[in-house]
């Protein structure tokens, strides 16, 4: 293979609306591969000398909130709820529910320590508001798969993300998870060619964006019931301030002819988002 520059390559995605967006940013200087050229590879060394792929391993490099409500605006929204009306006037105007979204972007980064490329196919990212609390609608998760013709790759198989192993979550793991809880967001200008399989470079480390968001609706019922001090400072006429405890994890799924798909787990990573006060 050719050798390239070593500046990153970025290859955004864009998918069709509630599917995740995924980036990948390719840190090795090795140029990125198509399967038939991988495939072409590993028929010129013969079978016997192909040794079974090592699992690669997944790291959460970042969680990053990239839109939220304010404590200003989620104490407008549950006011009136909750107090009088004469002491919601502090909190000016109620804020339309668009104004109130949670995004926020994944950052993994997936080092293949393999000496060929390897295509990634599947990933599957759950994410759990109060991660401790028990009996809430609190557990969302997103599968994604990568075809190899981006022009046709269809959404929504019932077998994808579901090939286990030891230690590997599936779309099984996460049966309870709520409907419209988690969902992926369809952002970009490129083309729908950009689903196409993805190849982790040999000896590398590619970097994997995945931007999803809460629903709306979910989110505030749960953010009611659980941020319990909060809402009673705001009974008493307080700005009250909101905190988020939450937890991301799942599975990123590789393909390698004549070894089939093997998954490999990242996280449980945890963190709180603190809102900001205005």
């Amino acid at each position: 293979m050719a050798a390239r520059s070593s500046l990153p390559l970025r290859l955004p995605f864009r998918l069709p609306l509630r599917l995740a967006t995924v980036a990948l940013l390719v840190t090795a200087t090795t140029a990125t591969t198509g399967c038939a050229e991988l495939l072409a590879q590993l028929s010129a060394v013969g079978p016997a000398a192909v040794q079974p792929p090592q699992p690669p391993r997944v790291d959460v490099a970042n969680v990053r909130l990239i839109r939220s409500p304010t404590d200003r605006q989620l104490a407008g929204w549950y006011c009136t709820q909750v107090a009088p009306m004469l002491l919601c006037q502090l909190f000016g105007v109620v804020p339309p529910m668009s104004a109130l979204q949670f995004s926020f972007d994944i950052d993994l980064d997936v080092h293949n320590p393999n000496p060929y490329p390897i295509p990634m196919v599947e990933i599957l990212t759950a994410f759990s508001a109060w991660p401790g609390a028990q009996g809430q609608k609190n557990l969302g998760a997103v599968c994604l798969s990568l075809c190899d013709d981006g022009q046709s790759c269809s959404q929504g198989d019932p077998q994808a993300c579901r090939s286990g192993g030891p230690d590997i979550r599936t779309m099984a793991d996460f049966g309870m998870a709520t409907v419209n809880f988690l969902l992926g967001v369809a952002t970009g200008t490129t083309g729908i060619e950009n689903l196409r399989v993805r190849m982790l470079p040999a000896d590398g480390t590619g970097r994997v964006i995945v931007h999803l968001e809460l629903g709306v609706s979910a989110v505030l019922d749960l953010v009611r019931k659980m941020a319990g001090d909060a809402i009673d400072v705001l009974r008493k006429g307080k700005q009250p301030h909101f905190a988020i405890p939450w937890r991301v994890e799942g599975t990123v799924w590789l393909r390698v002819e004549g070894f089939g798909r093997f998954g490999a787990g990242f996280g449980p990573r945890d963190g709180v988002w603190n809102l900001v006060a205005k």
